[in-house]
């Protein structure tokens, strides 16, 4: 359809190369405890845009929309219902054994173990752009910034405290039973069990990008591409490591963290028992990393080993692709993204559908998608159509 420039903005990136022989993009890794097949992935899995780990399974949504999980299947968590059959997925979230995928209409299906209606989707629920499964909790951000959870609320985890009423957030994450919102203003708000501080946010944290909840500890991502972290500690999974910095994306498992870092490598910390903090020292070109109980998964595409990639607040490199977007006629958004003023490539979806993540959020809307702009490194990695960028503001 035409295009009616309603927003756009404007960045530089340099493009990533293209496949190398005998990888196919979107190919999914995983390290860790291998009880019960959770980290054998399914022979001939590729083109896969993101990934979840629960406590014993795995979930992957492959670039058509189409779901693929493994793993544990004792409670149906493995099983993807036939009522996805022919529907376009566009986020998946794992629980301890329960799975949450959203729908292109922004609607919600779960499925595996419901003892405490953890996949109960609450009637008339609509309208979403992101979830959040915890131990036996879940939750949903809509598109007007206002979240919906449900499930077992012994320490109040599903239940949204009287005090966020009003508030708009972008984004959400699910610890065992506690949450953590990100609001607008780049400042943290979290609510549930707080027996080791889990929910106390560190005073005056504030220009945070990303957040992550894991077991009873929890994790933030800065503008500036540090970490922070805060909460238990007996396994040293809030113990930062040193020097620890271009990280563009960030997850929590049981008592451990991953980070991604703006080269396409992933550091872990913490828990590694089962070796789920340990990658293998040929993993590279991540696009998106996910952990679980005890064990990591990532999305490796070819080409993007950015090794010689900028960090962030240096000036990138002298290959440069303009990147703008702009919302269409139909209230979609289109990415287009230019090499010597002539269009190289373009991708669109409707805004019910989750097309652009920057920093591992998703961006569905212009005004969304300025405000993670605003709010982004001086660069940072951004995935167009399954193709990577590093992107300058």
């Amino acid at each position: 359809c035409l295009l009616t420039t309603v927003f756009a903005a404007s960045a530089f990136a340099q493009k990533l190369s293209g496949d190398p022989p005998g990888q196919s993009r979107g190919t999914v890794f995983a390290w860790g405890s291998s009880l019960w097949g959770k980290t054998q992935i399914p022979e001939g899995l590729t083109d896969v845009t993101a990934i979840a780990a629960g406590g014993e399974h795995s979930l992957a949504l492959k670039r058509d929309g189409t779901v693929v999980a493994w793993g544990d299947n004792g409670s149906g968590q493995a099983k993807v219902p036939a009522s996805l059959d022919g529907l376009k997925v566009t986020a998946i979230a794992a629980g301890r054994q329960h799975s949450l995928a959203l729908k292109q209409d922004g609607t919600v299906v779960a499925w595996g173990h419901d003892g405490d209606g953890q996949a109960t989707i609450p009637a008339g629920l609509a309208g979403v752009v992101a979830l959040a499964a915890g131990e036996l909790h879940s939750l949903a951000l809509r598109s007007d910034g206002t979240i919906v959870a449900w499930g077992n609320d012994i320490s109040g985890q599903a239940t949204i405290p009287a005090s966020l009423d009003g508030v708009k957030f972008t984004a959400i994450s699910a610890g065992n039973w506690h949450n953590l919102a990100l609001k607008k203003d780049g400042t943290v708000v979290a609510w549930g069990h707080d027996g080791s501080g889990q929910t106390i946010v560190p005073s005056g944290l504030e220009k945070v990008v990303a957040i992550s909840a894991g077991f009873m500890h929890s994790v933030a991502l800065m503008q500036d591409g540090t970490v922070v972290a805060w909460g238990s500690n007996h396994l040293k999974q809030t113990t930062v490591p040193a020097n620890l910095t271009g990280v563009t994306a960030i997850a929590a498992g049981n008592s451990y963290c991953l980070a991604l870092k703006h080269d396409g490598t992933v550091v872990g910390w913490g828990d590694d028992d089962e070796g789920q903090a340990t990658q293998t020292a040929d993993l590279k070109g991540v696009t998106t990393i996910a952990a679980g109980v005890s064990h990591s998964l990532a999305i490796s595409s070819p080409g993007t080993d950015s090794s010689t990639d900028p960090e962030p607040g240096t000036s990138p490199a002298t290959t440069k692709f303009g990147v703008s977007v702009v919302a269409n006629s139909g209230g979609g958004v289109t990415i287009e993204s230019v090499r010597d003023g002539s269009p190289a490539a373009r991708h669109g979806a409707s805004v019910g559908e989750v097309i652009e993540k920057i920093n591992n959020r998703p961006v569905n809307t212009p005004d969304e998608l300025e405000e993670a702009l605003a709010k982004a490194p001086a660069t940072f990695r951004v995935t167009i159509g399954g193709e990577s960028f590093v992107v300058r503001p």
